[in-house]
């Protein structure tokens, strides 16, 4: 099973999302866009494994709801060559908890907003200039499924730990 970890976005932050995904609609620029039911910020990426190991370790989380506020805009794998446009936040204290039980290497959460196919116009590397601050509240996290399809990927969740 495909399994990752990540926090489910409020209905709130989705809208906004979407608002800034509609300001790439007169990119040139080839992408994909994440559909508004499959945006959520990843935490751990797991790839193919058994979601048992990661349930135990999602129980052991004792962290109380919290807030995060998205306030970047960036890019990967960097700004010369973007392949993949997302939104992040600062990584408070209860993410960092929440990644030492979860997490290996450094913790980088954000929402993806798009996949490009080509290298970005004056449209998108505009956006990325852009300033935002979607505040939201974090009361869960949730351990995902994610099956491939032509129609792009569909997800489901397999656990999720309250805070």
């Amino acid at each position: 099973m495909r399994l990752f970890i990540a926090i489910p976005l409020s209905e709130s932050v989705k809208e906004r999302v979407v608002e800034l995904q509609r300001k790439l609609d007169s990119s040139k620029t080839r992408m994909k866009l994440v559909e508004k039911e499959n945006l959520h910020m990843t935490l751990r990426f797991i790839g193919e494994g058994e979601p048992d190991e990661w349930i135990t370790k999602m129980d052991h989380i004792k962290e109380k709801p919290f807030e995060i506020v998205f306030d970047q805009l960036g890019a990967f794998p960097n700004q010369e060559y973007i392949r993949v446009i997302w939104i992040g936040c600062e990584r408070v204290e209860s993410l960092l908890n929440i990644h030492r039980l979860i997490g290996e290497g450094e913790l980088s959460p954000h929402v993806t907003l798009a996949r490009l196919k080509n290298q970005p116009d004056q449209v998108v590397r505009g956006l990325l200039d852009e300033r935002i601050t979607l505040p939201m509240q974090v009361n869960k996290i949730v351990l995902m499924k994610s099956n491939l399809t032509r129609m792009g990927p569909k997800y489901g969740v397999v656990h999720e730990t309250n805070l």
